[in-house]
């Protein structure tokens, strides 16, 4: 073989060569451009659905705080206020789990019953009632419902440090910080506590039901026993208005002297 053709052959090797490698540098380019693009709407398909699960959540909260307001506003309203049946949720030590909720609470024939399902759970009879107290107590659902949701277990078991155990975390920080947004909408109550003494001790029962049917059921025991239910509440704003007017009669001396 020439000389001319060893070098014509070489430059032909060379410039095939030349190409082979910007055809592997131009696919590396696309190959890099087409998974940023991929890593982009990852991204961005994750960014959409945790704030579509946030909308979601708050869609939830407000809902839920409407229906308790609703149902609070309707309770309030009630016309039948001395109903021989309130729903309340009880708590006593004669109960195995200290507290029963959804409870059938009635006054009749001298005697109060508390039923759930049906069941007599609690008789009291009236005449070994010994006290009757009345106060005051809030309730908060959707901030316990928030609250719960946050801490619940999760089927899924992340690696710490994974990009799905971020994501679970943060879910659980936005949902708990959710729940502080859920103290702003309370549920007012009436809680009624009734002691009595039979041949077994002194007991006493706690009864928190809606404001409207915890004053039926204080009027109610008042009729039927003859004892005026002792009001914390407004013990409590007299303690208040004793201090603010110690407080005034101190500062007073302070100024004479």
């Amino acid at each position: 073989m020439l000389p001319q053709e060893q070098v014509a052959r070489g430059t032909e090797w060379s410039q095939a060569n030349g190409v082979q490698v910007l055809l592997k540098n131009q696919r590396k380019k696309e190959l890099r451009a087409s998974e940023g693009a991929h890593v982009g709407s990852g991204n961005e398909i994750t960014k959409s659905t945790g704030l579509g699960a946030i909308s979601g959540v708050i869609l939830f909260l407000t809902s839920v705080c409407c229906a308790s307001s609703s149902a609070q506003q309707k309770e309030n309203g009630a016309a039948h206020e001395d109903h021989n049946g309130w729903e309340a949720s009880v708590v006593s030590a004669l109960f195995p789990e200290k507290r029963k909720a959804n409870v059938e609470v009635s006054i009749d024939g001298g005697r109060l019953f508390c039923r759930e399902n049906g069941w007599r759970v609690l008789v009291v009879p009236l005449n070994d009632v010994t006290g009757i107290t009345r106060d005051t107590g809030s309730k908060y659902p959707a901030a316990e419902f928030l609250m719960g949701a946050a801490k619940a277990p999760s089927s899924e078991h992340h690696v710490f440090g994974t990009r799905k155990y971020r994501e679970e975390m943060a879910a659980r920080v936005a949902l708990g910080g959710l729940a502080f947004l859920g103290l702003l909408f309370p549920k007012h109550q009436e809680v009624v506590r009734v002691s009595w003494k039979d041949e077994s001790g002194e007991h006493d029962a706690e009864f928190r039901m809606g404001r409207k049917q915890g004053q039926a059921m204080n009027r109610k025991l008042r009729t039927e026993t003859g004892l005026e239910p002792r009001d914390m509440e407004q013990e409590r704003r007299d303690i208040e208005a004793g201090k603010r007017e110690l407080r005034r009669w101190v500062k007073e001396r302070s100024h004479r002297k």
